[in-house]
């Protein structure tokens, strides 16, 4: 149930028009965006892997496969190898950008 209505959140926030239009709005108007989560040590696992987010269209994708993923992450919460992958998946993502976070 909370993973559920987490998934949701960050899908209405993509979504959202007046997010759009903050990210239409930067230098590029486009951004790169990925979605993990992570369990266990040995447990962190790719959700959504990266999309480029430039319009309605492209968020929906995007949060349509938050949606739909089933949970695949086990264990208790462990963030510190989750912090490892995120940053392992910043720097071998096909985009370059201006700003990595």
């Amino acid at each position: 149930m909370e993973l559920a209505v987490q998934r949701e959140g960050y899908a209405a926030a993509i979504t959202d028009s007046r997010v759009l239009a903050v990210i239409q709005s930067g230098s590029i108007g486009r951004l790169a965006v990925a979605y993990i989560e992570w369990g266990g040590a040995d447990s962190q696992e790719v959700i959504a892997d990266w999309h480029l987010i430039e319009d309605a269209t492209s968020a929906a994708a995007f949060a349509k496969v938050i949606r739909e993923t089933p949970r695949k992450a086990y264990g208790w919460n462990s963030i510190s190898n989750a912090i490892w992958k995120a940053a392992e998946m910043l720097e071998g993502n096909a985009y370059e950008g201006t700003s990595r976070v």
